[in-house]
């Protein structure tokens, strides 16, 4: 018997199913794991920007590394030792050895293939760094000018893409949706977001998004127009010392995964991820010096390596200033990393207070993070969804298909083929609308349209609140759509990770009868035949998501 222990590999349904639920058994002993790593290596301030540190279990791969030897372990406990295992590396061999070696599985053959030069590794990284930095240190200098705000600031936190201005070089706000709405002018006249810039690629990205900026009416302070040529090169610089300070590794279960982390520690050296943490915290220090007064802060909080950067430069420079971190969206339990810990407020990379969507999240947070104030936040890119609650019932029979991000194409020809294989057995009746992630490029787009051209596939450029008026039936992978659906009564598909661990975002309060983790077409027909039959909508919307109002806006958006 082979076992397919790759993160691209294919698991047995019962596999698949399994190591669901040993991701959620081992996520505690994870949280204990980085924070004995914490410990050990006496880490802290900016060295807590190393992706090892940050429990980013989407980046790092040393919880799904945990996932997978648990795995493996119970395989052996139910059908013995097994002939023959497939996983990625040399790093995840070695630790799988140990555990057959533990289990007396002496003849279980291991096959990976080889790894990628670290030292190529870092010297991508280094080259994609410099190229970073210098579009950031010349392209706003060039179009920009460093313009010191007056008065008291309220400082917020968010990102910027290349599509976030329309076509009219209107904003288009993301993350605190028509917020403007429960504020006076002078409480806007303060707010100055302060972005990321997420996914510019090449010059002219940045000056398409520098020109939108300049001629913007909001108040943006771009942190790339304040930093100076040695934030730039400090922040270089410390992206190659912080994970070289790493010395000790502990262990998980008695098995030594010391060469599984490290990897993942010295592909920090030099990386994007760590330099831009570091220019984040550099930009408050900036402010800090030329005296910008900052009355408050707003972070959109992720707990990211940007997130604790910004939180651990406000509490140096800025001491006195509240944090409100503002988690506008609905945690995935899968991410590790949404779940502050009690050694994390320690650290002080966290916010002073936490603004969450609804009570189930208050009570989890409690659990891992007690002494963290927790308040009900307004759910601005929900809005939406309050307008949907008393619908009346649907006459057609509408299935949205929802595809998920760019970088998971994989999974979104996995769900279109599964449809497909049983769609002659549906109600012929019944419309079949494709909606594409926003992040998926126009190639992949047509790549997917031109592969499943038929006919009984119709694709939109709809937004979802729109598409979700008139949805009966929904199919997607993990996303924050699929919250959304059932919140309003839709029933949701969720595609079932065949390959690994299936990152379902729908909390745990939602009647697991409106939804239903597929792992083959037989699953997934015998679910939309119930859903398809289904007339009554029932709305649970007040229950995930805390309405909007004059009272917790200003709440939120106040300077302290």
């Amino acid at each position: 018997m082979i076992v397919d222990l790759r993160t691209n590999g294919l698991l047995s349904i019962d596999n698949a199913k399994k190591i669901d639920i040993i991701e959620n058994n081992t996520i505690v002993e994870y949280n204990a794991f980085v924070d004995e790593f914490i410990k050990i290596n006496c880490l802290a301030n900016t060295d807590l920007l190393l992706t090892a540190s940050c429990r980013n279990t989407i980046i790092s791969q040393t919880h799904d590394a945990f996932c997978r030897i648990a795995l493996l372990e119970e395989s052996i406990k139910k059908d013995k030792c097994q002939d023959c295992i497939r996983v990625d590396n040399k790093f995840v061999a070695d630790a799988m050895n140990q555990v057959l070696i533990r289990n007396k599985c002496t003849n279980t053959k291991i096959n990976y293939q080889s790894s990628s030069n670290i030292f190529v590794l870092v010297l991508l990284n280094l080259v994609k760094t410099i190229y970073i930095a210098l579009n950031s240190w010349f392209w706003p200098r060039l179009f920009l000018s460093k313009i010191k705000p007056k008065g008291k600031v309220l400082f917020v936190d968010t990102f910027l893409f290349k599509n976030s201005f329309d076509s009219s070089g209107r904003y288009q706000d993301r993350y605190y949706t028509r917020h403007e709405a429960y504020l006076t002018k002078q409480e806007q006249n303060r707010m100055y977001f302060a972005p990321t810039l997420y996914g510019l690629k090449h010059p002219w990205d940045y000056i398409s998004l520098m020109k939108h900026i300049k001629s913007s009416d909001r108040n943006f302070m771009i942190k790339e127009a304040w930093l100076n040529l040695s934030d730039y090169l400090f922040s270089i610089f410390y992206s190659i010392i912080i994970p070289l300070k790493i010395k000790k590794y502990p262990t998980y279960h008695g098995i030594d995964i010391e060469h599984i982390v490290r990897r993942e520690v010295l592909c920090d050296i030099a990386s994007p991820s760590l330099f831009r943490a570091l220019c984040q915290y550099r930009f408050i220090r900036r402010l800090s010096k030329e005296n910008v007064d900052i009355c408050g802060v707003v972070n959109w909080f992720e707990n990211s390596v940007n997130d604790r950067a910004l939180n651990l430069s406000f509490k140096d420079y800025y001491p006195k200033v509240s944090i409100k971190g503002y988690q506008g969206f609905m945690p995935i339990r899968y991410y590790a990393s949404l779940q502050p810990q009690s050694y994390e407020l320690k650290a002080r990379v966290l916010p002073d207070v936490l603004y969450v969507m609804n009570e189930e999240v208050m009570s989890l947070y409690r659990k891992t993070c007690k002494d963290l104030p927790l308040k009900l936040s307004p759910a601005f890119r929900f809005s939406h969804l309050f307008n949907l609650q008393d619908r009346r019932s649907l006459v057609e029979k509408m299935i949205l298909i929802s595809l998920p991000g760019a970088g998971m194409i994989n999974e979104s020809v996995g769900i279109i083929r599964s449809y497909l294989l049983i769609a002659d057995s549906l109600d012929q009746n019944v419309r079949v609308v494709v909606k594409a992630h926003p992040t998926c490029t126009r190639k992949q787009l047509i790549k997917l349209a031109s592969e499943f051209s038929d006919q009984r596939l119709e694709y939109t450029d709809k937004d979802i609140p729109e598409l979700l008026e008139s949805a009966y039936v929904m199919i997607a992978a993990a996303s924050s759509v699929c919250v959304e659906a059932v919140a309003v009564g839709i029933p949701v598909a969720l595609y079932g990770s065949r390959s690994g661990i299936t990152m379902n975002p729908i909390p745990l309060s939602v009647p697991s009868n409106i939804w239903s983790i597929f792992y083959s077409e037989d699953q997934l027909e015998y679910f939309l035949k119930e859903a398809l039959n289904k007339n009554d909508r029932i709305s649970i919307v007040n229950k995930l998501y805390a309405p909007i109002n004059k009272e917790n806006t200003m709440e939120l958006f106040e300077c302290v």
